[in-house]
């Protein structure tokens, strides 16, 4: 089986990494992806017990949906409803813990299973055989 990672914007590369694109996306709510973030999701996304579809988006909520309007309905789960102070007091056994860090080593060896090879960590994604990946080849 395979796994399917919806990435969100990255914060060091890619189309988003603009300071002018980064500032309209944080005014909007919506965060980048920073490289320990994004080795943690996808440490997470590749291990045994990971869903077929995940998705790594850092977002406001609060911004993004709370704005007055109607939220829609498939997003209805993410739409603000306590206030910080209450979150707050929330007992630890009702906080979800932290995930783990993942160390590249171990990113590393997850995409050599899953692509059939070593890929190199400093070539481009496409250049590594991420066609095939997100082709599921």
């Amino acid at each position: 089986s395979g796994v399917s990672v919806q990435w969100g914007p990255w914060a060091e590369v890619g189309m988003a990494a603009g300071g002018a694109v980064h500032a309209r996306l944080q005014a909007a709510g919506w965060g980048l992806i920073g490289r320990a973030e994004g080795l943690a999701a996808l440490g997470l996304a590749v291990g045994p017990s990971a869903p077929p579809v995940v998705a790594m988006l850092p977002v406001s909520w609060a911004r993004v949906l709370g704005g007055g309007g109607e939220v829609p309905a498939f997003l209805s789960a993410f739409a603000p409803r306590a206030s910080a102070a209450a979150a707050a007091s929330a007992s630890p056994s009702a906080r979800q813990a932290a995930p783990r860090g993942v160390a590249l080593d171990e990113v590393l060896a997850a995409v050599a299973r899953t692509a059939g090879g070593v890929v190199d960590a400093d070539a481009p994604l496409m250049e590594a055989g991420g066609g095939r990946l997100r082709a599921g080849a």
